[in-house]
């Protein structure tokens, strides 16, 4: 965790001190990280009993043979896509533990984090138990032309025109998919398709609405786009000199604050609960869904809990 600061030198004396205070306040840290991979592994056994019944043996199955086929393709569709979403917060998950093990990054850990909540707040959208099929079928289309419109982009950009017209085809077979379900287009103000249903949500609203951790999401994506304060106030720690000041230095009359790359404990614990509460929730929507029993994923959730409340 040692770099070396941006303007100033330290004494050799100040740096292990500040290395030694700062082991005994991370003292925790592999207990910490421990419990959000035990909460991963739980979810990644729960969501098997999932994948290899291929919705059958769930009680969510119901759901769509109950409907009309049309709209039972785009239900069965939005388990998927759930799905997927799981095993993708989990994967996140994981990266972000990797990410404290020594040796420890800094400005990594925040963007896994921003990752793995944006993809659990997708999921509960998708999976929501509360949804009737018609609108769980219609936020899958709304998902869908948004990945498609997305992706037709990176081709345009790409030069990949051919490719692109295809996307546009696609685009074309969801509007129609969509019209069958009495599902309307969303059409901007250049007559061009904006949405299916409606516009998808963004990433913010689904993050607030689903998980409660808007302030969580906007944190960490001022972190990933770049923002100085968001960086030194969770990546960076100030260098202190032999009486546990700041180093400071005056160039052309500005006072500069020397830096180090380092980590908060509390700002480490801060993002450990609320990534792990994606999780959580995320995974206890699937149990809802489908009818699973969520005990030992409920009990790696409360001892990440247990262990985030104790001493830093």
């Amino acid at each position: 965790m040692e770099a070396k600061p941006f303007a100033a030198k330290v004494p050799k004396r100040t740096a292990r001190v500040e290395k030694d205070d700062r082991s005994a306040q991370l003292r925790n840290l592999d207990v910490w990280v421990e419990s959000l991979r035990k909460l991963c592994s739980e979810g990644r056994e729960l969501s098997a009993g999932v994948d290899e019944g291929a919705f059958e043996v769930c009680s969510a199955a119901v759901e769509p043979k109950k409907e009309n086929r049309r709209a039972r393709e785009h239900v069965v569709t939005a388990f998927s896509q759930g799905l997927m979403l799981a095993s993708a917060s989990r994967d996140l998950g994981e990266a972000l533990v990797r990410t404290l093990e020594e040796p420890i990054l800094t400005v990594g850990p925040w963007s896994m984090g921003r990752s793995c909540l944006e993809n659990c707040a997708l999921g509960v959208w998708l999976l929501d138990p509360t949804l009737d099929s018609q609108t769980r079928a219609t936020r899958s289309l709304a998902f869908r032309f948004s990945g498609v419109d997305q992706q037709r982009k990176f081709l345009n950009a790409t030069g990949s025109r051919k490719k692109a017209e295809i996307c546009e085809k696609r685009i074309d077979h969801l509007v129609s998919s969509a019209a069958k379900l009495n599902v309307e287009a969303v059409i901007d103000n250049k007559g061009r398709v904006a949405g299916i249903g409606k516009r998808m949500p963004a990433a913010t609203d689904l993050v607030s609405d689903y998980l409660d951790s808007q302030g969580a999401y906007r944190l960490l994506s001022a972190m990933v786009h770049g923002h100085s304060w968001a960086h030194q106030q969770l990546a960076f720690v100030p260098v202190l000199d032999e009486n546990g000041e700041p180093v400071e230095s005056e160039k052309q009359s500005v006072v500069m604050r020397s830096l180090r790359k380092g980590l908060r404990p509390a700002a480490v614990k801060y993002l450990l609960v609320e990534t792990g509460r994606g999780i959580w929730t995320l995974h206890k929507t699937v149990c809802t869904l489908f009818g699973l029993e969520c005990q030992a994923l409920e009990g790696a959730w409360l001892e990440l809990e247990k262990s985030l409340r104790g001493p830093t």
